[in-house]
């Protein structure tokens, strides 16, 4: 998932034409670093809030309605239950599109719409042994938020976010969406 996060961020970045004018193409690159919320009791209670990290990416050219996003996201978290050590991580890549308000001005409201594709891994060490599952599936995913441009190019907001997909292992099905909230920090030109 990795590799395919990285080599999605590259193809976006590409999109950016080389010889467009500057003044033709507006966008924003930011991370975001946050909490992700598991809205099933499909997960133990001590996997269902996560620590979230992710790369928020979006560009429009000038008369477009709607801008192109691509997002990837990261969200881990381990715990030792029942004596067995657990880690549960989740990536998640979208691709969409959306609309930002108030492009000549400070304040900055978002909201974004798309595929989300959603990988999710549990390794489960016993010891000197151990066992990993690991899966993906398409769903959906919706955001929105505000930041602030700060001297003409600086990030700082909030987001929140709603993802879905049903991971279905050989045993079990999982939802492995939910609500992700955290702060915005990055660049806009």
């Amino acid at each position: 998932m990795y590799k395919i996060t990285l080599y999605s961020l590259t193809l976006a970045l590409l999109t950016i034409p080389a010889s467009a004018h500057p003044g033709n193409w507006t966008g924003n690159i930011n991370a975001f670093l946050g909490m992700k919320y598991f809205d099933s009791d499909d997960w133990m209670e001590e996997f269902q809030e996560q620590a979230e990290g992710g790369i928020l990416f979006d560009i429009k050219k000038n008369g477009w309605p709607v801008c192109l996003v691509f997002e990837s996201m990261y969200s881990m978290d381990e715990d030792e239950v029942l004596g067995v050590d657990i880690e549960v991580s989740t990536s998640e890549v979208f691709l969409g599109g959306g609309k930002t308000w108030a492009q000549n001005s400070t304040i900055r409201p978002f909201v974004r719409a798309g595929i989300n594709i959603i990988a999710v891994e549990q390794k489960n060490n016993f010891g000197s042994q151990s066992e990993t599952f690991d899966e993906s599936a398409t769903g959906y995913a919706v955001s929105g938020g505000v930041y602030w441009t700060l001297d003409q190019h600086f990030n700082l907001g909030i987001g929140i976010r709603y993802s879905k997909a049903e991971i279905d292992f050989d045993t079990f099905e999982v939802e492995a969406g939910g609500t992700h909230s955290g702060l915005v920090i990055g660049y806009h030109w």
